[in-house]
């Protein structure tokens, strides 16, 4: 039997689902980046004309709102019952939303600016809103603070998508080179530093970044951190 020529051609022809529209976005982003994903190129991909991707999706915003609560959908969310403290709970979840959404480059650009609207992200903004309302935060503390971690999670999300997307090791050599190069009378610690300061990975500073801010969240609360010794 000759095979198919795309997923979508000739007589083996699958039909149009908004399940394989979402996964064949996500395959598309992961493959190209963000950027290049428009309803007329996915619908190349699909062999099909964009007004078919239109009798699933209202528009491509409402498509990223799909992608987003596919790449989400099985961030770990705890018990409500667990005893960890507040801030150990909410470490995990930012690091599995952060890393998920890593997998498809850019993804997270779709989220910026947008109150959230993905099934799988309100669902981990309700957790984190139970663990710190729960934790006797105030709530319009509990409101922003929520609303900062999504940000983190998103800019961490990117930074390690596009670092992985432009051959980030070379990226980390060349600017090594550059901090190297500086002249140290008017750059005294950048050029000193310059190996060290390209140590870390993504990974290490967006897991930095989510505990400095939980520890800043911590330093600022009346609320207590950690179980109360006996």
């Amino acid at each position: 039997m000759q095979e198919p020529r795309s997923r979508r051609g000739g007589a083996s022809k699958v039909p149009l689902t908004r399940r394989l529209i979402v996964d064949t976005a996500l395959e598309f982003i992961t493959d190209r980046g963000f950027d290049a994903l428009t309803m007329r190129s996915l619908a190349q991909v699909l062999d099909t004309g964009p007004s078919a991707l239109y009798v699933y999706f209202k528009n491509k915003q409402h498509l990223v709102d799909a992608l987003v609560d596919a790449a989400l959908t099985d961030v770990e969310i705890p018990d409500s019952e667990d005893d960890m403290p507040w801030t150990v709970q909410l470490e995990p979840i930012a690091m599995e939303s952060i890393h998920s959404l890593a997998r498809h480059p850019g993804l997270g650009t779709g989220m910026v600016g947008r109150v959230p609207s993905a099934h799988a992200l309100l669902r981990i903004s309700e957790a984190y809103l139970r663990i710190l309302i729960t934790s006797g935060h105030d709530v319009n503390t509990a409101l922003l603070a929520v609303d900062v971690l999504n940000s983190v999670v998103i800019t961490e999300a990117n930074e390690i998508s596009t670092f992985e997307m432009t051959g980030g090791k070379e990226h980390l050599d060349e600017a090594e080179n550059v901090l190297a190069e500086l002249d140290p009378d008017a750059f005294p610690h950048l050029s000193r530093l310059s190996h060290a300061a390209m140590q870390s990975t993504p990974s290490d500073r967006a897991r930095w970044a989510v505990r400095t801010f939980i520890s800043g969240l911590a330093a600022n609360s009346t609320t207590p951190s950690a179980p109360a010794e006996n």
